[in-house]
């Protein structure tokens, strides 16, 4: 179910951090190649018909501007070149990703014609490395107990919260409000302060992903010396970064979800007297 919703790779196992995605040269001699050929023997028929001369100047011309492409107005040979360029840099970039210790997947048969995606999985170790060197703070193990005092203002201050209860969203709370946890920056020397006996959800999908974002970002391609996913954005190298949304927002869909929970309680105008879920929205 999760693997056909696209979240993991095919193993159904890896989770999907971000996508890449990026052009697929269609195989020639398809229409336009035909038109151009055609479009080319008229032109030599008109050639023969004015005489040797206008044969031989198109001639020249034709050996001077040799693959143009009559659609695209630009040559043909280049435009390949530059797509096998393209290509060059996105293999040396991904080599680089790859190296940095990410999990990469490729799918290029999809129902979006002329597009391929780059599925980007962060293993376990990777993601400890980058957040001890983004200095991310997490929960660590220790928690305590704010308690309410008796005075006057904390009760006039709980009978307004149950008065506007009806106005809260229908979000239900990660923990409850009077526990909290002490956070203190990540460090794989100092993994015994973390509760990590559940590694899936330690790391919450917008850190993963944050975290891919970075390593995306530092990454050199050797080829033209582009440095980041940002530059190959710019000249075309891919098309498209982003990280992928939980689950679907689709009532068929039984399996419930914080995008589908969001789409219920906040982007909705049923809703709109509500206050927002600030949590669950970033």
């Amino acid at each position: 179910m999760h693997c056909q919703q696209g979240l993991y790779f095919e193993d159904g196992q890896r989770r999907v951090d971000y996508v890449l995605t990026y052009h697929v040269k269609k195989p020639t001699g398809g229409r336009s190649s035909r038109q151009s050929n055609l479009l080319t023997e008229n032109a030599v028929a008109r050639s023969l018909r004015r005489g040797p001369k206008h044969l031989r100047q198109h001639g020249r011309q034709r050996s001077s501007s040799a693959g143009v492409n009559v659609e695209l107005g630009y040559s043909g040979e280049t435009f390949s070149s530059q797509e096998d360029h393209k290509t060059f840099q996105r293999e040396e970039f991904e080599k680089q990703l790859v190296d940095m210790g990410l999990e990469l997947e490729k799918e290029e048969d999809t129902k979006v014609q002329g597009v391929g995606f780059l599925k980007i999985h962060a293993p376990w170790k990777v993601l400890c490395r980058e957040a001890e060197l983004m200095k991310l703070k997490m929960p660590t193990k220790k928690v305590y107990e704010v308690k309410q005092s008796g005075s006057v203002t904390e009760k006039i201050s709980s009978l307004v919260s149950k008065i506007l209860e009806p106005l809260h969203p229908q979000v239900e709370e990660r923990q409850p409000k009077n526990i909290k946890h002490l956070s203190h920056t990540f460090s794989r020397e100092k993994h015994h302060l973390f509760d990590l006996s559940d590694k899936e959800s330690f790391f919450d999908s917008k850190t993963r992903s944050s975290i891919v974002f970075e390593i995306l970002k530092r990454t050199k391609s050797k080829a033209n010396y582009n440095v980041g996913i940002t530059s190959l954005l710019g000249s075309g190298v891919y098309m498209a970064a982003y990280p992928l949304h939980d689950g679907d927002i689709n009532e068929e869909a039984t399996e419930s979800n914080d995008r589908k929970l969001l789409y219920e309680e906040w982007a909705n105008y049923s809703v709109f007297f509500k206050y927002q879920p600030i949590g669950l929205v970033r």
